[in-house]
């Protein structure tokens, strides 16, 4: 996550919103947030800058697979539906739309800023020098010495002690060189 990251949370739902809000301001990122189809359009519209989108599927006034479908969402950013639509039939269509990933509620929040951190890597630009500076890459995994996380390439977040994350930011650090 970089110190810009903008999430736009698209729910109608009170207490999930202000869950989700509290949460992610909590631990960094920018929200904004969009209570409908309409707010989500005039968003887009001014084209406010956002990484992820979290869209509900089921709004007062649209459905969200149409929404992703019609404003091609997954282009303008990531895009992962938070939905209680668990059916497989409703995952794929999520994902024929333009998500890059879809989560059922009830909201486990710490696996879906997980999900958004898996969303934003793959996201980034290939090449090194696009990556934040306080992260670490190599061989598909990323290690964030600042929060202690390291990121295998599907996402987890692994648990480091102390000393490995010295180790791992220490060989990370010297991209491929001897350490002595």
């Amino acid at each position: 996550m970089t110190p810009s990251t903008t999430i736009l949370i698209v729910e109608d739902t009170f207490e999930d919103r202000l869950l989700m809000t509290h949460f992610f301001t909590s631990i960094g990122y920018t929200v904004v947030v969009a209570v409908s189809g309409a707010e989500l359009r005039q968003k887009i519209a001014k084209e406010v800058p956002v990484d992820v989108i979290l869209l509900d599927v089921n709004l007062p006034d649209g459905n969200g697979f149409a929404l992703a479908d019609e404003l091609h969402l997954g282009d303008y950013a990531g895009l992962i539906f938070v939905t209680s639509r668990g059916e497989e039939h409703d995952r794929i269509l999520g994902l024929d739309v333009g998500g890059d990933d879809y989560v059922t509620k009830p909201i486990q929040l710490k696996e879906l800023a997980a999900r958004i951190r898996s969303v934003l890597r793959r996201r980034l630009p290939k090449n090194a020098a696009n990556l934040p500076d306080n992260y670490r890459e190599f061989a598909g995994w990323m290690l964030d010495p600042v929060r202690r996380e390291l990121f295998c390439p599907a996402g987890e977040v692994l648990p480091l002690t102390s000393a490995e994350l010295n180790v791992l930011n220490a060989l990370a650090a010297a991209e491929g060189n001897v350490v002595g």
